[in-house]
């Protein structure tokens, strides 16, 4: 008998979830795992991610457990675990999203060669892009440097399929439980404690698909109208504020794509092609899977950046004295988010100004839930 394991990662929702559907036709018993990957060259999650994660979990766990079923979550080594799990639990298949950093493609990669070999399927779907990336390409076959022409071959393509709704009908099976030598995931370690710096955060955010959905259509009646106009200024609460609730897939971008598709709006073109920049950053990482740690340009390797440790601290607790800078970190310290145009901002002075390498940045910053360490503001 068939036995289907879907496999959460950045997924976490139940509608517009390709992998969920497909385990889920002919009303097959399924089991639920999320992966929280610990593998090598995976880039670990830092303080407000993992904040967000625990409360992720639990609304995800909340609307499985509605249905009747339960969401195993483990943490480790995902090439080891997901294929020891479907040989403990006799699945037929494992079903999954596509993902793109280099890292996690080589993952999947082990992945389906050791369930290859024990003949369990692994099935694959796009489910973080609006259209699979391997499909966009210029006149001569080769992949788009610039975003206007991506996004115009995008539009002159295929159709962007509507989102598929919850699966009607959801079916668990009843002895889904880890085996002795797999632990079940401490959730609450994904918690601050000394101090608890989250608070301000929790007084901003609610993880989950319900909460990700409300604010869509929030946007969509309320804010869309105004996007264009308004998107540039910090000063206005004009921005869809959906980042989170995408890297975590509590929302797709199929779904914000059609939610806006039939409004007659001002703001309806602009903020189509902002998920469409998505798209194409995703696009690009998959084409350039070096770029989260290399210069896309050659010639900024020979850039003598300058190596200041208590100027870049300065940067990250928002004290250069620069106001619309600081305003910025310190927006980011409270809520775990950074307005765009800021965002901008923030890291041309980090680069520009203060000479830094984009690296120490990236990896010192904590930009839009991405922070390794999270210690209070002073």
């Amino acid at each position: 008998m068939a036995r289907p394991m879907v496999l959460f990662r950045d997924d976490l929702r139940l509608a517009d979830h390709p992998a969920l559907s497909e385990a889920c036709k002919d009303k097959r018993d399924i089991i639920c795992l999320l992966m929280l990957d610990k593998g090598p060259k995976i880039r670990p999650m830092g303080g407000a991610a993992r904040w967000w994660l625990h409360g992720a979990i639990a609304s995800l766990r909340a609307a499985l457990r509605k249905r009747g079923g339960e969401l195993l979550v483990v943490e480790g080594d995902a090439r080891d675990i997901v294929p020891h799990l479907a040989r403990h639990f006799a699945v037929s298949d494992v079903y999954a999203h596509y993902r793109y950093g280099s890292a996690e493609r080589d993952v999947d990669a082990t992945i389906g060669k050791a369930l290859e070999q024990d003949n369990i399927g692994f099935h694959q779907y796009h489910a973080a892009v609006l259209c699979p990336p391997e499909t966009i390409k210029n006149g001569a076959g080769q992949a788009f440097k610039v975003f206007s022409a991506f996004w115009r071959a995008m539009q002159a393509g295929p159709p962007i399929h509507p989102p598929l709704p919850p699966p009607a009908h959801i079916s668990f099976i009843a002895d889904a439980e880890l085996p002795g030598d797999v632990t079940a995931f401490d959730e609450s370690a994904l918690l601050p404690t000394r101090p608890d710096w989250a608070k301000s955060i929790a007084e901003v955010w609610t993880p989950g698909e319900e909460a990700g959905l409300e604010i869509l259509r929030d946007f969509t009646e309320n804010g869309l109208a105004d996007y264009n106009a308004k998107r540039n200024f910090p000063s206005f609460e004009a921005t869809s504020r959906l980042s989170p609730y995408l890297r975590f897939g509590h929302v797709s971008p199929k779904q914000i794509f059609h939610a806006i598709a039939d409004k007659r709006s001002r703001g309806k073109a602009r903020f189509q092609s902002e998920i469409a920049w998505r798209d194409f950053a995703i696009y690009n990482l998959l084409h350039s899977p070096d770029m989260t740690t290399k210069n896309l340009r050659p010639q900024f390797n020979h850039m003598a950046w300058r190596h200041e440790p208590n100027m870049i601290r300065l940067w990250q607790k928002g004290q250069t004295g620069i106001p619309i800078v600081d305003a910025g970190m310190r927006q980011l310290w409270q809520t775990g988010w950074m307005h765009n145009r800021v965002r901008m901002i923030v890291g041309s002075f980090l680069t520009k100004h203060l000479l830094t390498k984009w690296q120490e940045g990236r990896h010192g910053s904590g930009i839009r839930w991405s922070m390794r360490t999270r210690p209070p503001m002073p």
